[in-house]
């Protein structure tokens, strides 16, 4: 998956490059070539257009438009006409005056249908199209909408990737086709993660039976994820389907997170199922972990009683994980429970203590102040340390004194010091 993401951002980068400033001085240098070789190097609109590219070097838009349009005006046939109403329309678009910049790029399309600048132009429409759409002009969906089913690769994957910011149910048709024609696998990809925000029948219905059936993992993934995004309460019995059929652990963590984001009665029993019984240690401690997506006095109690049949110490450092997330009493009072115990492994009670200093308050600082009094194990006694100074309150900060001036074991004193210093006001005391 990592290498599928690094892959589509790579080409997202190569995408969009081209169509954003490209390097000038290359550019430059190839104008100068050409100009040379053709005995052009002094013509007016030459020096026109490369006074434009210096504004737009500046980001001086207005004056960058006022010398491409002079350079229009005054030398019709000239060959840099498309290159500057391609700059004019870019300036616009960077003056977030984007219906204007995107007529600029619709005339420059029409008008010179062979200038090499089409393409750029097609797609910063599709930029300025969004734009438009997210301030409530919804009539230039249909043009996002059309550019994404052509089958230019370069225009098609921006073309998805502005569909994506885009609350339109009418592009679920076009969605299924590239899903299911498309032989590009990044494209297919792609439109399988935008399809799992439409929450409607159809695209559910699509999802459903890519979850299922599709052989690419990477889009089972996807699409397990969007049905937990349904929030319907019969995805739940399909997800728990691809669960038993899969043996895959990236299948296994997207099911368990979409479990969690499902939110309902059906996914919370199978996610506790998960989290006690699943073979594999690593799944069950991110079943554990994503138990916190409920947020009620079940799902505490719950993490209370597996808390007590688990010998793993990763699968206790998940639970007091959920548990800070609750930021409630009752959690609160397991973690104070655990932290104390002399019982439970020296790791656990250190990441139990960490996560106490995160619900702040000074009850919390007179507790763990308890437990630095009668505590033995140096590194527990570093943990309190830590997390005292975690509170950054006035009364932390004279308990870290005390301690200093009391305090005897060389590693313990050395650790109280650096909290100390991170206190200005504390350095002649030092």
């Amino acid at each position: 998956m990592k290498k599928f993401l690094f892959t589509c951002i790579i080409i997202l980068f190569i995408v969009s490059s081209l169509f954003a400033f490209q390097t000038f001085q290359s550019e430059k240098t190839a104008m100068c070539v050409k100009f040379i070789n053709t005995g052009k190097l002094q013509e007016k609109d030459y020096n026109l257009y490369t006074q434009g590219r210096k504004y737009l070097i500046d980001q001086k838009w207005d004056d960058a438009i006022r010398i491409f349009e002079q350079l229009k005006s005054m030398y019709p046939n000239s060959e840099y006409v498309d290159d500057s109403i391609h700059w004019i329309g870019f300036c616009y678009k960077e003056k977030g005056e984007y219906e204007l910049a995107f007529s600029v790029f619709e005339s420059l399309i029409k008008n010179y249908p062979e200038s090499t600048r089409v393409t750029d132009a097609k797609a910063l429409m599709i930029e300025c199209a969004q734009e438009l759409v997210k301030q409530g002009k919804t009539e230039y969906k249909k043009f996002v909408e059309k550019e994404a089913g052509i089958e230019d690769s370069q225009l098609k994957l921006v073309a998805l990737n502005a569909l994506e910011g885009m609350n339109s149910d009418e592009a679920v048709p076009l969605l299924e086709k590239i899903i299911y024609e498309s032989k590009n696998e990044i494209m297919k990809k792609k439109a399988v993660r935008i399809l799992r925000y439409k929450r409607n029948d159809k695209s559910y219905s699509i999802l459903k039976d890519l979850a299922l059936n599709d052989p690419d993992t990477d889009v089972k993934v996807e699409a397990i994820r969007g049905l937990g995004y349904s929030r319907k309460d019969i995805a739940a019995n399909v997800i728990l389907q691809v669960y038993k059929n899969s043996d895959d652990r990236k299948i296994k963590e997207a099911v368990i997170l979409a479990l969690a984001e499902l939110r309902t009665n059906d996914s919370y029993e199978i996610l506790k199922n998960i989290a006690s019984k699943d073979p594999n240690v690593e799944i069950r401690r991110k079943a554990i972990y994503r138990l916190s997506y409920f947020k009620d006095k079940r799902t505490i109690q719950f993490l209370k009683e597996i808390y007590g049949n688990v010998e793993e110490i990763t699968l206790k450092k998940s639970i007091i994980e959920a548990l800070e997330n609750f930021r409630t009493k009752e959690a609160l009072n397991i973690l104070k429970d655990i932290a104390g115990s002399n019982n439970e492994p020296v790791e656990v009670r250190r990441r139990a203590i960490d996560k106490i200093s995160e619900f702040r308050g000074k009850e919390n600082e007179d507790f763990l102040d308890e437990l630095m009094k009668k505590e033995k194990n140096i590194r527990i006694k570093r943990e309190i340390v830590n997390a005292i100074g975690n509170f950054e309150s006035l009364s932390s900060k004279e308990l870290l004194k005390k301690y200093a001036l009391r305090e005897t074991n060389i590693e313990v004193k050395k650790e109280i010091i650096d909290e100390l210093g991170n206190y200005e006001d504390l350095k002649d005391f030092l």
